[in-house]
């Protein structure tokens, strides 16, 4: 039997309150659960970076410490591969970019700012760039990941410069093509274009951080929507896409529900979409917005995720799992 993979989300802020030996001790409870790969949150989007970077400002609780250097360390010393995770678009008030150019941020169909910046930007784009450049040319990682790789909503964006470029390109205000999810507006002449057009910009965005990782021999993992290829429609992620162009190296959609059923359709959807272009592990949650699973749960679901052909599972997340959880997790392998 191929060997099946073990990957974790883990959040520093949260798992690491305990201070640098907070590290070792998450990484030999994972490495005894034999997972092979860890993703520690670096940047979430709140204008702090849980790193000692340039860029950016360096969140407080981090500023004696840097808990990605001690992670890649301790990992590298039990095989573990390490993947920085930033949350891409996500900006709030707070953030440097946002605070220099209140310009840059998402704005909905009302016009009201979101707390995420606007990907059609060339100089958001080329910032959330320089974040991963900034960690590849710092730290030995094994690769980078991508969360919020996408817009936030459908109703997102419709700022001024999302308004005139689209305008331009065909004639028409995106505004007057109204809420995609309503049936009758999919009807319109320029639906299709414009929900092509928003994936457009964060497909771009992919294909230079693509480049970049290749160029530094680095891997690129990606968190992305189960709902495929809706997601799309509502949030501008065509991420079959980019396994199809060999853009990214893993996909790992977020299948976070308590229906094993659920589990298996989907799973076996995404194993099907995606046609071996790249790695898929099915992306699991312990504990998250959508679901709330006992032991017996999470491993009947990893079970169900590799018979449907994942090559592995990545769960959210490490605060979540419990000794029990990592026994049986152990035996999966």
């Amino acid at each position: 039997m191929a060997k099946f993979y073990k990957g974790v989300w883990t959040n520093p802020s949260t798992d690491f309150a305990n201070g640098p030996d907070s590290v070792e001790i998450m990484v030999n409870r994972l490495a005894r659960a034999g997972f092979n790969l860890i993703i520690p949150l670096v940047k979430s989007g709140n204008g702090y970076l849980n790193y000692p970077g340039k860029i950016e400002k360096v969140s407080p609780q981090f500023q004696k410490w840097d808990p990605l250097s001690l992670i890649i360390q301790k990992a590298k010393d039990v095989g573990i591969k390490v993947h920085p995770w930033m949350c891409v678009f996500k900006e709030n008030e707070n953030s440097t970019i946002i605070q220099k150019n209140k310009t840059l941020r998402m704005l909905n169909r009302e016009g009201k700012p979101t707390p995420w910046a606007c990907p059609v930007s060339e100089e958001v784009q080329e910032y959330e760039l320089s974040l991963y450049k900034e960690v590849m040319d710092n730290y030995d990682v094994d690769g980078v990941h991508m969360d919020y790789i996408r817009y936030d909503s459908e109703d997102v964006c419709f700022c001024k410069r999302c308004r005139s470029k689209f305008g331009k390109e065909t004639g028409v205000d995106p505004l007057k093509i109204g809420k995609s999810s309503h049936y009758l507006n999919r009807k319109h002449l320029f639906w299709a274009q414009w929900i092509e057009w928003r994936a457009k910009w964060i497909t771009k965005f992919v294909e230079k951080l693509s480049k970049l990782t290749k160029s530094k021999n680095k891997e690129l993992s990606a968190a992305v929507f189960m709902e495929y290829p809706e997601c799309i429609i509502y949030e501008g992620q065509d991420w079959v896409n980019w396994a199809e162009r060999k853009l990214i190296d893993y996909a790992f959609p977020m299948t976070y529900t308590n229906s094993t059923l659920m589990v298996r359709r989907r799973t076996r959807n995404h194993f099907a979409q995606v046609k071996g272009s790249c790695s898929v592990w099915e992306g699991l949650g312990k504990e998250s917005s959508r679901s709330s699973l006992t032991t017996k749960g999470l491993i009947e679901q990893a079970k169900i995720c590799r018979e449907e052909g994942a090559e592995g599972v990545v769960l959210f997340s490490y605060s979540a799992l419990t000794d029990e959880d990592l026994s049986a997790l152990s035996k999966l392998g």
